[in-house]
């Protein structure tokens, strides 16, 4: 890390500003010497991060916030990049709601960077301390975000963390956004690995759970949104699902009316929301500019008039007349060919699911037409196109919970078998308990070999990013 560089020092500019961690101790013992930086002097430790710790510091410009990162990730590849990427953003954002940076450098071999230090709280604490926020003051924290993440645009940054946690509210009212570990230029892949996901899973994009390579702002304005619907009700969309299946649930379904968490909500502002949290990111504002223009516009009450209505469980499945599809699978003509065995035919639409992980459903289905793919936290694991094939026959088997999501991927028809039929159709025909089985090894076979096939492409990767570290070296 030794091209970090360290700016001029520049004089703070007279704003109220960032960092603060309500809970931590006025006599917390730095784990630095007080005179590490030049031209400071370290008071004590206000908060510790993954990978930094952020102190007080005094010099005679006033009051900053050091941070500092941690002895163990100098020589980590991806955090030191994750580093220089912070540092290089902060001091070159110049924005009254960005917190800044002043200086950046290393000394005694610690990567270091002078930030403004504000008083106040994160709106994390803040919520975790009311409970959650008036319209008014959520509409306000909108706006600033918004007017900070067009600067960033601007010069072509993404932040791709927006939550309540990295938003701070200083003592006198200024709302800033901070921690910028996660940023990355419009231009610049390589901080991306293909297929990798990257930041907070509450709070990330549907695009940034299927680790798409390339993202733009919209994503962001969705990080924006799920914070405004954290912040107007007290919790987040998907809250009470496991993180695989929040992650699921991010690419299957639209993130909820706030209403439906808060009944008291304003139309408007559940209008906001939903606008920024459209699944389809061609469906959200395309630029922080055009978000500012919708907020102008539901401050103004100039949006359309649409009730909320709540929401109904639509069946992803629905029950359809016997399948006419000739069969040329050897299994499928078994399934038929039993006379004791009671199946019903169910059509799943494109896009639709035919049930979801954790769901405590056991029901056995052979696939009759079309095809379906296998989701595991948002990811495609697999796919499912061979006629006869089983799903969710382990959750028969097994007596447990469905352990992914399938999701058909076009027009698709399925027999159904309850578990107890299924039960009895393989003790009918127990060869079918190793065709199961074979089945079974065949899908884990392919799954091994993308897992593989993904882990040498990482490999490399990794290796040419350290070649291209040396050679900056």
């Amino acid at each position: 890390m030794n091209h970090l560089y360290d700016t001029p020092f520049t004089t703070p500019p007279n704003l109220d500003s960032t960092f603060d961690d309500p809970n931590a101790g006025a006599g917390s013992i730095p784990a630095v010497h007080p005179a590490l930086i030049p031209g400071l002097s370290i008071v004590r430790e206000l908060g510790q991060g993954s990978s930094a710790t952020v102190y007080l510091a005094r010099g005679d410009d006033g009051e900053f916030a050091v941070k500092v990162l941690a002895a163990q990730y100098i020589e980590h590849a991806e955090v030191s990049e994750r580093w220089n990427r912070e540092t290089s953003t902060m001091v070159t954002l110049r924005h009254p709601n960005i917190v800044r940076g002043f200086r950046r450098g290393i000394a005694e071999g610690r990567p270091y960077l002078v930030m403004e230090y504000v008083m106040g709280e994160s709106l994390q604490s803040r919520l975790r301390r009311l409970g959650r926020l008036t319209e008014a003051e959520v509409l306000e924290i909108a706006r600033a975000i918004l007017q900070a993440l067009l600067a960033a645009e601007g010069a072509g940054i993404l932040h791709r963390d927006i939550k309540p946690a990295n938003v701070i509210r200083a003592e006198s009212g200024a709302i800033k956004l901070t921690d910028f570990g996660l940023v990355r230029t419009s231009e610049d892949d390589t901080i991306t690995v293909q297929g990798a996901m990257i930041g907070t899973p509450a709070y990330i994009s549907p695009e940034q759970t299927r680790g798409d390579r390339h993202l733009d702002v919209r994503t962001d304005l969705y990080s924006l949104g799920i914070s405004l619907f954290q912040l107007a009700t007290g919790d987040i969309p998907f809250s009470s699902l496991n993180t695989s299946l929040l992650l699921t649930k991010k690419i299957t379904e639209d993130v909820p009316d706030p209403r439906s968490v808060h009944p008291e909500l304003s139309a408007n502002l559940a209008y906001l929301i939903v606008a920024l949290t459209h699944r389809d990111r061609e469906r959200r504002p395309a630029s922080a500019k055009d978000a500012l223009e919708l907020l102008r516009r539901v401050e103004a009450n100039d949006i359309p008039k649409i009730e909320y209505r709540a929401a109904k469980d639509k069946p992803a499945q629905k029950e359809v007349a016997p399948s006419t599809v000739p069969v040329t699978h050897p299994m499928l003509q078994t399934v038929i060919s039993d006379k004791e065995l009671r199946t019903v035919t169910v059509f799943v639409p494109e896009g639709g699911i035919l049930f979801y992980e954790d769901d405590l459903s056991r029901e056995a289905y052979v696939l009759l037409s079309g095809s379906a793919e296998v989701l595991k936290a948002g990811r495609r694991v697999a796919e499912i196109n061979d006629q006869g094939s089983f799903l969710g026959e382990m959750s028969a088997l097994r007596k447990a919970p469905r352990s992914a999501t399938i999701r058909a991927r076009e027009d698709s028809t399925f027999l159904r078998i309850s578990e107890d039929d299924f039960h009895s159709f393989l003790r009918r025909h127990p060869g079918m308990n190793y065709q199961l089985a074979c089945t079974l090894a065949e899908r884990l076979e392919r799954t091994n070999r993308k897992l593989t096939e993904a882990q040498t492409k990482l490999s490399r990767m990794q290796k040419h990013v350290k070649r291209l570290q040396i050679d900056l070296k």
